[in-house]
């Protein structure tokens, strides 16, 4: 019988990436063997052999429907976390794991309760921080378990003998099981199994302490919370200036019956990322709070009845959990409804929005800007301490950024710097990637609310039949006084589909032009000042200063791979630049030269 560890060691030592890893990689390929650990809170029957070709599914109608497990040979005492960790590095799609990884790990987890809890069981002691605490330590002994498996048997050559010889052979393991090899040892690294870890530890302090106080105010005195989920509602990567959880709702009415509330919860995200938190829940809140009803008033006082219906509405908010004053903490929160349950959905940013979506957007966008650039020119004062007094005040740290944080304009460059058709331009693009910040620009016809990061994750949408119906607005941490035209630019190069934009740019600038007149109008204000032709000097005067803005969100956020860790170095990575958002980013800069934005 062969040993499979010096195979594996010679397939490892042929990667010259993981030469740095390799002691510490032959440490942990030690034969672990499978004695049962009979203690511990997690212990229980173990399968000891689960993947894929020991799973089998009925299907209906194309839809998987019930699964058997089969091959009861090797089962033993341990902890759920062996077999949990060995099923999904071994047989689940590599582009799955990548994207939900942790949300795999704390579904299993609220399956494991619910069914220990069905049997009337308590499970105090069997804590999700405990759960994770658990997945960390098994998977310090699994990576040998679950690398024999990936190399010899899942990803191994069909058709081969079965005999030690050709299982444990390194002609037998496919460039597939290479590639997942290579992406499970990464994975391992990455979450710190070589010693302390970080991602599966920062799960555990994923959560809402004492959610039910949160929204007693809004619940009434005969009604009471009888159970609360909480789960994390974007994957890593998808939403950087706040960690956004889905929490789930049971209430109980005074005669028995039960009802659900779904709400979405913003909570101050895991590290230091994106500074300025405290700000960030301000500006948020008070837009909530404050804005919005500020702005659906002034829509009734001038007759306009359907008033507007783009947003989220607020369940309840938290500035601390102390509750003394107002003063924000790390325990901060501020619960939304939860769109997804009324049917609204995100598009996938990789795909982009298509024409007939892109025109619907850009009605509600117009409407975004069009209501409060109404009050400012017929109710300055309202506007000034309503609206105004809410936006967006972006102060830099006095020392900078963290110095860990690479800077995006230069990463910027580097990757422009590598295109060779951009050689003449390189001069004036460098100067074009100095940052701008984000400072208001409260003068001039078209100034107005301005969202500041509307992009295609900032928009949920409703299909019926196929047909987008409605959309909905979210995400207003960083809501400033700008011209129509940034929000515009932004949204269009950053979200829309390129070939929408190749064949309809200039017609969609008038669409949203012409939507923005209606609106201004319909709320009795005159528009004189608002001509096509100031509008279109203002497009091309904000091109000249956005395009470091565009570059940095189409390569390192809306490009960029999915299932990256929530951290600056994960973002503004060159590596993290996919081959889609090299090629946006060409057009981009094509498009900005052929206008004359680049001057």
């Amino acid at each position: 019988m062969p040993n499979p560890f010096p195979i594996l060691m010679e397939i490892l030592g042929d990667n010259k990436e993981f030469a740095d890893l390799l002691p510490i990689i032959k440490e942990k390929m030690k034969f672990m063997g499978f004695n049962g650990e009979p203690e511990g809170p997690f212990s229980t029957l173990s399968h000891g052999d689960l993947w894929v070709n020991n799973i089998m599914t009925k299907f209906e109608n194309g839809k998987p429907v019930k699964n058997k497990i089969v091959d009861f040979q090797m089962y033993v005492e341990f902890s759920v976390a062996k077999d949990l960790l060995f099923f999904l590095f071994t047989s689940v799609q590599q582009e799955v794991l990548e994207e939900s990884f942790d949300d795999l790990l704390r579904f299993y987890y609220d399956s494991l309760i619910e069914v220990v809890e069905q049997h009337k069981c308590e499970t105090s002691q069997l804590t999700l921080e405990k759960f994770l605490d658990d997945v960390a330590r098994i998977a310090k002994t699994e990576l040998e378990h679950v690398m024999v498996m990936t190399y010899f048997v899942v990803f191994g050559k069909k058709g081969r003998e079965d005999t030690p010889m050709a299982f444990f052979n390194k002609a037998n393991v496919t460039p597939e099981g290479k590639r997942r090899g290579k992406y499970v040892i990464n994975e391992f690294n990455k979450r710190g199994t070589r010693g302390t870890g970080t991602t599966l530890k920062k799960m555990s302090e994923v959560g809402i302490k004492e959610p039910e106080k949160l929204i007693s105010p809004i619940l009434g005195g005969n009604k009471k919370v009888t159970d609360v989920k909480i789960s994390r509602l974007t994957a890593p990567g998808e939403n950087n200036l706040s960690l956004v959880l889905k929490v789930d709702y049971v209430i109980e009415n005074g005669n028995g019956t039960k009802e659900e509330l779904y709400g979405v919860a913003k909570v101050k995200p895991i590290g230091d990322f994106v500074f300025g938190h405290q700000q960030n829940y301000k500006n948020e809140l008070a837009f909530y709070n404050i804005v919005v009803p500020t702005l659906q008033d002034f829509q009734r006082q001038q007759g306009v009845d359907d008033v507007m219906d783009i947003f989220a509405k607020l369940h309840a908010f938290r500035p601390n959990f102390h509750g003394k004053n107002d003063e924000i903490d790390d325990d901060s929160v501020i619960m939304l409804e939860n769109l997804i349950e009324l049917g609204y959905e995100n598009i996938d940013r990789l795909v982009g929005f298509d024409l007939e979506l892109t025109k619907l957007i850009l009605k509600d966008l117009a409407l975004l800007h069009g209501v409060p650039l109404a009050l400012r020119r017929l109710q300055p004062e309202v506007y000034r301490e309503k609206i105004a007094s809410n936006f967006a005040k972006f102060d830099p740290p006095p020392d900078g950024p963290p110095p860990d944080m690479p800077n995006p304009s230069e990463v910027v460059m580097e990757i422009i710097e590598d295109i060779k058709e951009f050689a003449d331009l390189l001069p004036i693009l460098k100067e074009k990637m100095k940052f701008m910040g984000f400072k208001g620009e409260p003068e001039g016809p078209f100034s107005t609310l301005s969202h500041g990061d509307l992009w295609v994750n900032n928009i949920m949408t409703k299909f019926e039949n196929g047909k987008p119906v409605k959309n909905k607005i979210v995400d207003f941490q960083m809501y400033i006084e700008f011209s129509v035209a940034r929000d515009l630019l932004f949204f269009l190069f950053t979200s829309v589909q390129q070939e929408v934009l190749e064949e309809s740019f200039d017609d969609l600038l008038r669409f949203y032009y012409d939507s923005l007149i209606e609106v201004v109008e319909q709320h009795k204000c005159e528009t004189s000042q608002l001509t096509l032709e100031k509008f279109l000097d203002d497009v091309a005067r904000i091109a000249k200063t956005e395009l470091e803005h565009v570059m940095d969100m189409t390569y390192f956020v809306v490009f960029g791979k999915k299932g990256r860790e929530d951290t600056p170095m994960a973002f503004l990575n060159k590596a993290n630049v996919t081959p889609e958002g090299k090629r946006r980013g060409i057009y981009i800069i094509n498009e900005f030269n052929k206008r004359g934005w680049l001057s």
